[in-house]
């Protein structure tokens, strides 16, 4: 169904501070068959919920929730009580976006950000620098 479709991948993208990369996505999903009609509607839906964006430190763009599906008013969407912080270009924690590094469109800013998982899960480790939108303090 399209529309449980659409919501986990929302929540996918949540779960990593909303923005991933294509191949992930398409792992978390448990996609397999590129020519299957699940993989065509996969893709139909991270069109529709995430715009691809070319980040600080990455090759590839990744997919970027778009802000309105973030779920939060303040800071990158995240999983309750998971914590976050900008980061400057030498990767230390900065209290101000101002003094975060910064990357995308002039019209689609984004800053670099380190943020922890809440709770236990193999993954608890610090992640490394992403990038948010200009949204990222309250919008």
């Amino acid at each position: 169904d399209a529309a449980e479709l659409r919501e986990r991948v929302i929540d996918i993208l949540r779960q990593r501070g909303g923005q991933c990369g294509l191949s992930g996505a398409i792992a978390a999903l448990g996609l397999q068959h590129r020519r299957s009609t699940l993989w065509a509607l996969a893709v139909a839906v991270l069109k529709e919920v995430a715009a691809p964006q070319r980040v600080p430190r990455e090759d590839r763009p990744v997919l970027m929730l778009k802000p309105e599906l973030w779920g939060a008013s303040e800071g990158p969407p995240l999983p309750q009580g998971s914590s976050w912080c900008y980061l400057d270009a030498s990767g230390a924690p900065v209290r101000h976006r101002d003094s975060a590094e910064r990357g995308g469109e002039a019209d689609a800013l984004l800053f670099r950000i380190r943020f922890r998982r809440a709770g236990p899960s193999p993954q608890q480790r610090q992640q490394p620098g992403g990038a948010t939108g200009a949204g990222g303090e309250a919008a």
